[in-house]
Formats: C-alpha cells, structure tokens, sequence
C-alpha cells in the first residue's frame, strides 16, 4: 500500500525545521479510499490548545513490541495504554485502515523514514493516531513537537479533492 521508495527518495528542506513533502506516497486509488472509510466523526473526542482544537480518535495504535518499549521507558505514555488511549488493536476499523496501519506500523516503513532523514528508528516508538480538524479549527500553524518526546511526526492529509 505504501511507496517506501517514493518515502525513502522525497526530499528533505531544513528550514524552518527539517521537514519533507512527500507526494504519492500512496496510490491516488488507496488515498481515496481510506479517505471516502475515514472513521466517523462520532468516533472523536474534541481537544483545545492554545486557542486552537482538533478531534482525536481514540484508541492510538502501536505494535506490541512498541507497547513493551513504551512502558520499559515511557512512563509518562504508559497511563494511556492502561487507559486504552493506546492500543495494539485495530481489528474494529475497516479492512483498507487496518491495512495502512499495518503498513505505518511495519519496520520496513521505518527504515523508510530514517533512511530519508538519515536517523536511526530501529529503537523508536512508532504510534499512529487519527486527527479531524473542523473548519472552526483550522489555522493550527506548523510547528515542531519537540517537548513531547517525539522524533518525527509524518502527516497524511485525506481530503476527496
């Protein structure tokens, strides 16, 4: 489902941070979709920071691998999966989600987003999480996730346009 190569050979700007626009990383077929299956709004709990909020779907996904890493030394996340804010479960989303999480969540997609920012993810915890931002909530800015503990944070956009 996913084009590692495409991930892997994008192209990397540093400024203002060190970010990629990758493009085609899925099948325009795929990204449509995942994006006409996108779960429900009612699937959501609203947040606000900063003057700005977002919709998160609760559980985020993790490989069991990544659970046991998370509570060797992630602390701070452990409550969530205890919570089951964090999960190794997805069977509950359609075939074509669990697919692209399965895909997201594989070692190979890992190795694909470290060889194209020249880091080492071997180690890393890999989480993925659903946001839907409503209209009243657009203009959160770009940003870095520096004080959350994160290394690379990779955006896909499922718009039907």
């Amino acid at each position: 489902m996913l084009n590692l190569d495409t991930i892997r050979n994008a192209t990397v700007y540093e400024f203002p941070y060190r970010w990629a626009f990758i493009q085609n990383a899925l099948t325009k077929e795929d990204s449509l979709q995942l994006a006409r299956t996108y779960p429900s709004i009612d699937q959501f709990q609203e947040f606000h920071w900063e003057g700005n909020g977002f919709f998160d779907r609760k559980p985020a996904y993790c490989t069991l691998k990544d659970i046991a890493r998370i509570q060797k030394f992630r602390k701070d996340l452990w409550k969530s999966v205890e919570l089951g804010k964090i999960s190794s479960s997805y069977e509950n989303l359609n075939e074509s989600w669990q697919k692209f999480i399965t895909n997201l969540l594989s070692p190979a997609h890992r190795e694909a987003i470290g060889d194209l920012l020249r880091l080492n993810l071997k180690d890393h915890i890999t989480r993925v999480s659903f946001r839907r931002l409503c209209p009243k909530h657009f203009g959160r800015t770009p940003h870095t996730d520096f004080r959350s503990g994160t290394t690379v944070t990779q955006l896909y956009f499922f718009n039907q346009e």
